[in-house]
């Protein structure tokens, strides 16, 4: 069967409006998806929690410092922070951030009300107490873990992954809460310092 010029052109048309309505529908909110900038960590408060407790698990409590409220901050300087709470540093920081990141959060629950939160989780963390980790770790001795040279880092690095890979990774399990509050937009760790 032949189609005449006006059946083709309308065709062409209702093909013409049914492609543009996809790009139009799927395509451009795809691509404004893909694009967006995402909310930076500190923002979200399920991700300001993870970011401050593995940075206290690593000892570097200088990072750990920055996630705490202006409010708490008045009243401990950070050096007198440091002061109480010593940062690991170099090579044994390095190796503590690396065993932070197997730190596990699940069931992340948030009750928030206006500018206050409160977020309640369970979390799986290295046991740095169990033998194998102390060891691994040269008793997380910070100034025989700087001694280090880079192969033996390295070595650390990769019977650790193996732990982890092998299921032999020793694990702790808990609940625990933290308190938040959002200053000039921004979520912070309340500790409370006044009060303690």
């Amino acid at each position: 069967m032949w189609l005449n010029e006006s059946m083709t052109r309308a065709g062409l048309r209702q093909s013409f409006l049914f492609a543009a309505t996809l790009v139009a529908l799927f395509i451009l909110p795809v691509n404004y998806l893909t694009r967006a900038k995402p909310p930076a960590p500190a923002d979200e408060p399920r991700e300001l929690v993870k970011l401050y407790l593995k940075a206290v698990y690593a000892r570097d409590y200088r990072t750990a410092y920055q996630w705490i409220s202006q409010a708490d901050r008045e009243n401990k300087s950070e050096s007198d922070y440091l002061r109480e709470n010593p940062s690991f540093s170099g090579i044994a920081l390095e190796l503590t951030r690396r065993l932070a990141e197997k730190i596990e959060f699940k069931d992340i629950q948030l009750e928030s009300r206006q500018d206050r939160a409160m977020v309640r989780f369970t979390v799986r963390v290295p046991n740095a107490n169990a033998k194998p980790l102390q060891d691994l770790f040269l008793n997380f001795d910070p100034d025989r873990l700087a001694r280090l040279p880079e192969a033996r880092k390295r070595e650390i690095e990769h019977r650790l992954a193996a732990m982890e890979s092998q299921g032999n990774l020793p694990l702790i399990e808990g609940e625990d809460t933290l308190g938040l509050v959002r200053e000039r937009g921004k979520w912070r760790v309340s500790v409370e310092w006044e009060w303690r």
